[in-house]
């Protein structure tokens, strides 16, 4: 019988490699479901959570094994090294969210008026029981955006509500957020008011907008709120959207006002071109007197010029 010599490969790294990997295709498989299935948030975050606490253990797995080759000489070093590899790939993103975490304050729901936060009417009736309160949380919340946000103020335009109104419209539908429900400005005076969705890009978690424009002909008032249907932490994006919607409403007022310096930059020149160039009044004759007294001298010079030589030819006795 013929001896052979197995040498022992690490457990612990073939199971980081076989668990790292799992997680992988497991958090993969969430996301596209969620994303663009018909999956729901509390399930893909539950799923999430695990498949990360998988990627742990893969974690914990991987340096176990290596530490284990490294003190016994057995194999399975490639294994390990493929499922550290794994780790670190899935913890990419999280760890670059991380600062986030920790630098901003746990809030899940961001306004321009604390006070008199804009209220979430159609989307009221159809948020889950288990998403966050539509209630605003109130002064803990005020004042913890103040401190991390104070730039979330409402965006006044001397402009009437009416244009406002279509300006925001514009801006929303630029932005590719879904209107839910929209009521322009009243005759009355009351607010005009947009409802809509927004799903972050990669996870497509969705998070509620509702958008307010009061005023009166002369001046109009935007406020925004912005609320994360889901968890306790929006690592800033309620605040990044807001900021969105008033930098594309910005954007819009400047492009209209170029097109409208530019209209009468064109009326202004075609104007002057069709304008007839009209000569001073009192160049023209004061050209004319000055080439008819020059005329009548030179005249006057050849006239004289010919009385002298004919009376020198017929009375040459005069003399000069």
């Amino acid at each position: 019988m013929a001896y052979r010599d197995v040498k022992r490969v690490s457990t612990q790294a073939l199971w980081s490699r076989r668990l790292a990997l799992f997680s992988l295709q497991l958090l993969i498989l969430t996301v596209i479901l969620h994303r663009f299935g018909s999956l729901h948030t509390p399930s893909a975050i539950n799923l999430l959570a695990a498949g990360l606490l998988g990627t742990a253990i893969a974690l914990i797995l991987a340096i176990w094994g290596g530490v284990q080759i490294w003190r016994r000489g057995i194999s399975g070093l490639g294994s390990a090294v493929a499922g550290l590899f794994l780790v670190l790939a899935i913890f990419a993103f999280p760890a670059w969210n991380l600062p986030k975490l920790f630098l901003l304050p746990t809030l899940n729901d961001v306004t321009t008026d604390t006070r008199s936060p804009p209220i979430f009417e159609k989307i009221a009736e159809t948020r889950d029981q288990s998403a966050n309160s539509i209630i605003y949380p109130g002064d803990k919340f005020a004042e913890e955006q103040l401190l991390a946000y104070p730039d979330i103020q409402p965006f006044v335009l001397e402009r009437p509500t009416k244009v406002v109104f279509e300006l925001v419209e514009d801006a929303v539908r630029n932005l590719d957020w879904h209107v839910v429900s929209k009521r322009a400005p009243g005759s009355d005076g009351s607010p005009g008011r947009i409802e809509a969705e927004d799903r972050t890009f990669l996870l497509g978690f969705t998070d509620d907008i509702v958008i307010r424009v009061a005023g009166d002909d002369s001046q109009s008032r935007i406020d925004v709120r912005s609320a994360s249907r889901y968890g306790e932490h929006d690592l800033g994006r309620n605040a990044g959207r807001i900021r969105d919607l008033f930098a594309e409403i910005q954007t819009s007022i400047s492009k209209a006002e170029q097109v409208a310096n530019l209209r009468r930059a064109t009326r202004a020149k075609s104007k002057k071109k069709s304008t007839p160039v009209k000569p001073a009044p009192d160049k023209k004759p004061r050209r004319v007197r000055s080439k008819t007294r020059d005329e009548r001298a030179r005249r006057e010079r050849q006239r004289a010029l010919r009385i002298r030589e004919f009376r020198n030819r017929v009375f040459p006795e005069l003399g000069e």
